[in-house]
């Protein structure tokens, strides 16, 4: 089978598994409820493109998964449920991945049956299934990160301008769509090509190339959006400032537990994620996992320590081990403990795991049936550590579902938050269809024969009939979805 048809097959499966996965938890909440408000913020773009105002620190992300969402409604795949849809574009782009990382190794390696097991291995790890099943909104911005650090693996040792300019075009898109993942890869980006082959003049150059593409290419984007809703200038782009301020910025010991349960828990769920004192309960499964993955990192040093000279290896293990490096140190002044602060940091475990793998069958091809239990160990473990939260949207809305009866109001045109322009009249904030006109004003007017009967004291009910045409809320109401969270972080 050609290589290109091994990445559709690698695609395809993947997409197979994690949409299968999602159908079958019926909760794209785990662990974080965020990706609901995001889907929230999502709504003017899904309903208005052209006049939804751009976020700072997202600048990418709402157009694309607003646009991606419209054309899933067209398509009828989760009409309206904003929050639910935007868990399958995640297993879409933990897709595209999954072959961009299987190409990679392929290439680095030569070898399909590491491709295979490297590839099952990332598949597997605790924080991408996750992210991959669930609503965040890291995985498209991790996606078009990690393939600009593959590129830069494969082309960084003796790179053209041209290879600099692509990955530094991809790497900008990236963070475009997630701010944030910027700072941990262009450290280890330029770290690579001033150890990269030729004199330090040379070198000077490619670090040049790479600080001026990526202002290129910001720029273009920036004047792309010039006079939307929102658009920014190039250094409010550069800098948005996201987090420094909040109640997560900051040094303590307790980030180092907090550190702990991230790192642990990117490999393989165990728990512990919500604060120190979680993390202290989880400490021995957590510290295993660790422990592990330090083994994990030993045992491929000693094996490719003989390789040491090879440039492209030394290339590849600069910009991850550097990403994981530079990434670590904003992590503990963030949120360590965070998986979307994890995903883009740890892939190094992947890849080490791909070396050592190929090292081990050009040795001794009979220890791959030895290989493949370890690859397929943490998928296996963490799919059961996901089931525990299985059904949890299901339960989160059977449990608001009376309340929002009680509390369901009609949203009119002036409704800015979310509001579709595809909704029904008579709709009310959940949904739920109200009576309109002549039997509206007749609803009121019995009760208020009935409040005047009974001798209660009450101010006049006014009509609550909005002059225009109601309108649904996108993804449920914002009243709904506020609910819904509120239920599932506190179920």
């Amino acid at each position: 089978m050609k290589l290109p048809a091994q990445l559709f097959l690698a695609f395809a499966l993947s997409l197979l598994a994690l949409v299968g996965l999602i159908g079958w938890l019926q909760n794209v909440n785990i662990i974080t409820g965020n990706g609901l408000y995001k889907a929230i913020e999502a709504g003017p773009w899904i309903a208005d493109f052209g006049h939804a105002r751009l976020n700072d620190s997202n600048y990418l992300y709402f157009p694309l998964y607003g646009a991606l969402a419209q054309l899933l409604d067209l398509l009828g795949i989760m009409r309206g449920v904003a929050f639910k849809q935007f868990a399958y574009l995640n297993a879409f782009f933990a897709s595209l991945t999954v072959a961009c990382l299987y190409a990679f190794i392929h290439r680095l390696t030569g070898s399909v049956a590491t491709a295979i097991l490297a590839t099952l291995f990332h598949f597997g790890t605790g924080f991408f299934l996750l992210l991959g099943v669930i609503s965040e909104d890291i995985m498209p911005g991790y996606f078009l990160i990690l393939v600009s650090m593959l590129l830069a693996g494969l082309w960084f040792d003796r790179p053209t301008y041209r290879q600099i300019a692509i990955v530094s075009t991809i790497f900008t898109f990236g963070w475009l769509v997630e701010w944030r993942l910027m700072f941990p890869t262009l450290p280890a980006f330029g770290l690579a090509l001033l150890l990269s082959q030729g004199d330090w003049k040379a070198r000077a150059r490619r670090v040049a190339m790479l600080i001026v593409s990526v202002l290129a290419s910001a720029t273009i984007i920036e004047l792309c959006w010039q006079g939307h809703n929102g658009a920014l200038g190039l250094p409010d782009l550069l800098w948005t400032g996201k987090g420094v301020s909040s109640g997560w910025g900051g040094l303590s010991w307790d980030k180092a537990w907090m550190m702990l349960s991230g790192v642990g828990n990117y490999f393989v769920i165990l728990g512990g994620f919500v604060d120190p004192l979680s993390a202290k309960r989880a400490m021995a499964p957590l510290l295993l996992s660790v422990a592990l993955q330090l083994m994990l990192f030993v045992a491929c040093a000693i094996v490719l320590w003989p390789r040491r000279d090879d440039r492209r290896l030394r290339a590849t293990a600069i910009v991850f081990l550097g990403t994981l490096g530079a990434g670590q140190v904003m992590n503990f002044y963030a949120q360590p403990q965070d998986p979307q602060m994890q995903i883009n940091v740890m892939p190094w475990l992947t890849i080490a795991w791909a070396l050592l793998v190929g090292a081990l069958l050009a040795r001794r091809r009979a220890v791959w049936p030895v290989l493949a239990i370890v690859s397929l160990a943490p998928l296996v473990w963490n799919v059961g550590a996901l089931s525990k939260w299985r059904g949890g949207d299901t339960a989160a809305l059977a449990a608001v579902s009376p309340h929002s009866r009680r509390t369901c109001r009609p949203i009119g045109p002036s409704t800015s938050i979310g509001a579709s322009s595809r909704s029904r009249p008579g709709s009310s904030c959940c949904g739920a269809r109200r009576p309109t006109g002549m039997a509206s004003r007749r609803s009121i007017a019995l009760r208020r024969r009935r409040r005047n009967s009974s001798g209660s004291r009450s101010t006049p009910v006014r009509s609550v009939t909005p002059r225009g045409p109601p309108m649904r809320m996108r993804a449920s109401s914002s009243t709904t979805s506020t609910l819904l969270s509120t239920s599932v972080i506190a179920w």
